[in-house]
């Protein structure tokens, strides 16, 4: 499932690319661990 908000410009808000680096850390997160999973 992909939030729809990650797809818009980052520039469209102030914190744009903060939340955008913080959401990607958090998939990062969560792809090592279903990689985890699935080994």
């Amino acid at each position: 499932m992909i939030n729809i908000s990650l797809v818009k410009p980052p520039d469209l808000r102030p914190n744009g690319q903060k939340m955008l680096r913080e959401s990607s850390r958090k998939f990062n997160q969560f792809f090592k661990k279903s990689n985890a999973l699935t080994r």
